[in-house]
């Protein structure tokens, strides 16, 4: 196979819709979220109210993170702050890797829920509205996405100091994520350590 016919151009792989992929990937259905009819409305009630009281717990006060720990520290701690009180019917765990970050199960459909962090700049402009990635999925969701379900986003908006190297949460938005209708496919060509240090080496210091 050449490389021609590897690469096709990202025109051609532009404005997928996410319950598409997710389907193409795992089989399973993304289902669209109705606030007046969804069974799911009970926890989404539960889940706003934590939010809600996480960012009121977290307002004015200055986390220690270094800048690219911060979209970490929030998931982790947000997580904490989830698992402090219990919703009937549901369970919930931490993803160990990739997609998603949290899953609420129950005996229906679960909830699959990605957890996200962006920066405020200064005044009005937030990043919210920033056109860099900040949303994956790899075909590694088939480990973590096994049921039919709905897939949220939930985004945390903070300030941050630089030189101190703290930040400050702001804001919560939640997302459906059914309605992402833009994702965009790039190709990505990798190895891993093994296969690189193990090659003939030009140099090494210290000798081996």
């Amino acid at each position: 196979m050449t490389l021609k016919e590897i690469i096709i151009p990202d025109t051609q792989l532009t404005g997928l819709r996410f319950e598409e992929v997710i389907n193409k990937l795992t089989r399973k259905t993304v289902l669209k979220y109705n606030d007046e009819t969804s069974e799911l409305k009970p926890l989404i009630t539960w889940l706003k109210k934590r939010a809600e009281e996480f960012v009121n717990a977290e307002k004015g006060k200055q986390k220690k993170a270094r800048n690219n720990e911060i979209g970490i520290d929030i998931q982790n701690n947000f997580f904490e702050a989830l698992t402090k009180s219990i919703i009937k019917d549901w369970t919930i765990k931490k993803s160990s890797k990739g997609y998603p970050d949290y899953i609420f199960e129950n005996e229906g459909n679960d909830l699959y829920l990605e957890c996200k962090a962006y920066e405020r700049i200064s005044g009005s402009e937030t990043k919210e509205q920033d056109t860099l990635r900040s949303f994956y999925l790899s075909p590694s969701i088939t480990e973590t996405v096994k049921k039919d379900g709905y897939h949220f986003v939930i985004g945390f908006e903070f300030t941050k100091d630089d030189r101190k190297e703290e930040y400050t949460i702001t804001k919560c938005t939640i997302i459906d994520s059914y309605l992402l209708t833009e994702l965009k496919l790039k190709y990505e060509f990798n190895t891993n350590n093994l296969h690189m240090y193990t090659r003939d080496k030009i140099y090494t210091y210290p000798p081996t």
